[in-house]
C-alpha cells in the first residue's frame, strides 16, 4: 500500500502541468455544483393578506393573494464578481380572493373639474403566466472562514401575451361599475402592475435556495 502511495506521488510530481490542465482542475468541482443546482425543483408558495397598488389615479386594495410558482433551476455560471442562474420554464398562478376601490378622484366635467367618490367591489380573480423566465445575480461575500453568494440582482421576464387574467366583474353605483371593471382590468392585464412585487416576493426564496 505505501508502495503504490509512493509510485503515485512520484507520478504526479514527474507529471508536467500545463494550464489547460489546471484550469480543468479548478473548473471540475464547479461544474458539478453546476449541474446539481440545474435540477433542483423551485417552489415558491406565499400569501400576502393586504396590498395596496398604484395604477395612474387609481390604488386598488388586494385581499388575501396567494402565490403558486413552479419549476426548476437553470444551469448555474461563474463570473468575475458571483455567480449567474437562469430559470427559463417557470410558472405561476395567483389568486386575488378580493378588490375593492374607494377613493375620491378628481374628473373633469363640463369644463370644470369636480371630485368623486368612487367605490366598488370586485370578484375574486386569478392571473397564470404559463411560462416565464427568472434571471439572478448573485455576488460571493466571504463570512468568516467560508464564502457565500448573496442575492445581488433579479429580474422576471415574461414573454408577450404570457401574462392572462380573468373575467374581471366589478359592482358599484351607478356607471362607477363599468368604469371600475375596465380600470382594473387594464391595470391587472399589465405585467408591470405586479412583476416588481412579484420580483420582491420572489428574491428570499431564491437566495434561500443558493
Amino acid at each position: 500500500m505505501v508502495r503504490l502511495l509512493c509510485f503515485v506521488v512520484n507520478l504526479l510530481l514527474s507529471t508536467p502541468v500545463v494550464a489547460g490542465s489546471v484550469k480543468a482542475a479548478q473548473w471540475l468541482p464547479w461544474e458539478f455544483i453546476s449541474k446539481t443546482w440545474s435540477g433542483q425543483d423551485f417552489n415558491l408558495t406565499h400569501h400576502e393578506p393586504r396590498l395596496e397598488i398604484n395604477w395612474q389615479d387609481l390604488k386598488p386594495i388586494l385581499k388575501d393573494i396567494h402565490v403558486q410558482l413552479a419549476g426548476q433551476l437553470g444551469q448555474t455560471q461563474f463570473n468575475r464578481s458571483g455567480i449567474e442562474t437562469l430559470a427559463q420554464d417557470l410558472s405561476a398562478t395567483l389568486s386575488i380572493a378580493e378588490l375593492s376601490v374607494n377613493q375620491i378622484v378628481k374628473i373633469e366635467l363640463n369644463g370644470n373639474v369636480i371630485s368623486v367618490r368612487l367605490e366598488a367591489r370586485c370578484s375574486p380573480m386569478q392571473i397564470t403566466i404559463p411560462r416565464f423566465t427568472v434571471e439572478a445575480q448573485a455576488q460571493f461575500v466571504k463570512e468568516q472562514n467560508y464564502w457565500r453568494p448573496e442575492l445581488s440582482g433579479l429580474q422576471l421576464l415574461i414573454p408577450s401575451g404570457g401574462w392572462n387574467l380573468s373575467p374581471v366583474s366589478c359592482t358599484g353605483l351607478g356607471g362607477v361599475s363599468d368604469l371600475i371593471t375596465q380600470r382594473i382590468t387594464q391595470a391587472l392585464q399589465d405585467p408591470q402592475t405586479l412583476t416588481p412585487l412579484l420580483q420582491e416576493w420572489l428574491a428570499p426564496q431564491v437566495q434561500t435556495t443558493w
